[in-house]
């Protein structure tokens, strides 16, 4: 059984986030990649498909908008900057599906070059709010959500359909992380970019 998405993150429904987010907006390759499972998607256990213009990958959910200033997290966007600068980033591949959590995604490799991302990210965080203000477990797996999941007892179904698409692989480049306001509109996330920081 998968719970609806937007039971188990209940406050994105009404509330905004601070985020650090890789946005593909720019690539039409992904968008491309991205539809060609949009026949696979139509199942009554899943949201519609996420629109091409809001695919991303979330690095890191800060937290509530309210919780933290704009000048915290405008402070954390310097510190990485020269950081992240330094940090040769390879073509990726876009290309493997699964279901994580009854959401169909789609994985990136390699993983490695991301995850020297995330462990800056949430170290220059911690620095400048405090680790004890952040989540207590936080990770990151590199994925694209193609649909968001309802409350539903088929994901055999869904990995069903999933699995009559010869989709292949198609590279990808992340030469930046946005800061970002989140927030759900239609059971899909959209933002305003805040900043963007370079990578490499």
């Amino acid at each position: 059984m998968s719970t609806d998405h937007f039971v188990k993150h209940k406050w994105a429904e009404t509330r905004t986030d601070w985020n650090f987010n890789i946005l593909f907006n720019d690539q039409p390759q992904v968008a491309n990649y991205a539809r060609q499972f949009h026949d696979a998607l139509n199942h009554p256990g899943l949201y519609q498909p996420v629109p091409a213009e809001w695919l991303h990958s979330t690095v890191l959910r800060v937290g509530f908008l309210e919780d933290f200033t704009e000048a915290e997290m405008l402070e954390v966007a310097k510190r990485l900057g020269s950081k992240f600068a330094a940090i040769k980033m390879p073509e990726f591949l876009l290309g493997q599906w699964w279901m994580w959590g009854g959401n169909p995604c789609v994985h990136f490799t390699p993983e490695d070059p991301m995850n020297e991302v995330f462990k800056i990210l949430v170290r220059e965080l911690s620095e400048v709010v405090g680790r004890d203000r952040l989540a207590k477990e936080l990770k990151f797996t590199p994925h694209i959500t193609l649909a968001y999941s309802k409350t539903y007892d088929d994901e055999k179904g869904v990995f069903r359909q999933l699995q009559t698409v010869d989709a292949e692989a198609v590279p990808v480049s992340i030469k930046k992380v946005s800061l970002i306001k989140q927030r759900v509109e239609n059971h899909y996330y959209l933002w305003e970019v805040v900043k963007e920081i370079e990578l490499g």
